[in-house]
């Protein structure tokens, strides 16, 4: 957890805040089409799977070649409370 912890503090204190508001927002915006079942107008739905799994096993490979762990998800259960977003467990 500690290397995990050092590149979000990283990231929290070198990325630009206009740079944090704008992957906040396009976050925001992919939940709320999946909340409302507009998951066909979802980027994730719209990019399609080849280019998301190369994208995908590109930074896997660069987290071995620099010595980290890679899981690749094969399949998440999200679960919600009174409609929010509590976890997204890789099952």
């Amino acid at each position: 957890m500690k290397p995990l912890r050092q590149i979000h503090q990283n990231c929290s204190f070198n990325t630009a805040t206009p740079l944090q508001v704008a992957v906040g927002q396009g976050i925001d915006g992919e939940m709320d089409l999946i909340e409302k079942n507009n998951i066909k107008d979802s980027y994730l739905y719209t990019t399609p799977p080849k280019t998301l799994a190369k994208d995908r096993d590109l930074m896997a490979a660069m987290f071995v070649k620099a010595g980290m762990k890679s899981i690749i998800p094969t399949k998440l259960n999200i679960k919600k409370k009174d409609n929010i977003l509590i976890s997204i467990i890789n099952i």
